[in-house]
């Protein structure tokens, strides 16, 4: 992703609560990204967030992305709280596989994308293998957002990251967002119960292939290659980045 596709995909900043959401596609996004925008809502006394409405709309929500506006909040932005949650890296994929690509319905609007990058021809519906085959022959690290590592996709090294939360384990997450006012509510309209299918979908090959692209992911979040074993344990290894980086950062992409 460039600059612009990583502030208008990735970064959520909630001026209003003081709290910077690192979105990862198919990691419960839509849920964080609702239950922050109602906590906005709450606290202005202001009911923008509507009925039916994708919490994914830019136009009306409470998150600043946009590198001119950033500028303009530059320092409350790097005072703010950066939350990145995470999941693990064979659920993941599975999930995106059967919500963009196996799907009946699918998001042509992705499928495009994802088809071109992998050399499949529009009508197609590829098997599980074979996705994760044509997957594992390309650079990961370029592919859409929704298939890509998950430490690219949050810019993990790039931007702090005060709380590493895991979908496996929300507890902690939730602790933490209740102090920004922020209930956690499920919002589920693309549920694919990915977790409870590992056994139906992969073989050896494809956790093999996996544990091989999303290396960074299983070492950097603490998650075990063992599929058995789907919790995050042990030591996070995430990098430090100190609020001065940040700023060196930003006044370089933002002039």
């Amino acid at each position: 992703m460039n600059t612009n596709d990583i502030f208008r995909r990735v970064v959520h900043f909630a001026p209003d609560i003081g709290l910077t959401y690192l979105s990862v596609p198919k990691v419960a996004c839509s849920s964080f990204k609702r239950s922050i925008w109602e906590s906005v809502d709450r606290k202005k006394g202001v009911q923008t967030l509507l009925e039916g409405m994708s919490p994914h709309r830019k136009d009306t929500s409470p998150f600043v992305h946009a590198l001119p506006a950033l500028k303009r909040r530059m320092d409350s932005f790097i005072d703010s709280r950066f939350v990145v949650v995470v999941r693990n890296p064979y659920v993941r994929l599975l999930s995106g596989y059967l919500d963009k690509v196996a799907a009946e319905r699918r998001d042509m609007k992705v499928w495009t994308v994802v088809a071109r990058q992998l050399d499949y021809k529009i009508t197609d519906r590829p098997s599980f293998p074979d996705f994760v085959s044509r997957l594992s022959n390309v650079d990961v690290t370029n592919v859409d957002p929704l298939f890509a590592p998950q430490s690219e996709v949050a810019n993990i090294g790039r931007f702090p990251v005060d709380h590493l939360g895991h979908l496996e384990a929300l507890e902690p997450t939730v602790e933490l967002l209740a102090k920004y006012d922020v209930d956690l509510s499920p919002y589920r309209p693309h549920e694919t119960n990915s977790s409870g299918r590992l056994d139906e979908c992969y073989t050896d090959r494809e956790f093999d292939a996996a544990a091989r692209m999303f290396a960074n992911d299983f070492e950097m979040f603490a998650y075990s290659t063992d599929p058995a074993d789907l919790d995050a344990r042990g030591p996070k290894r995430v990098p430090s980045v100190s609020r001065e980086k940040l700023r060196e950062y930003l006044l370089d992409v933002l002039g």
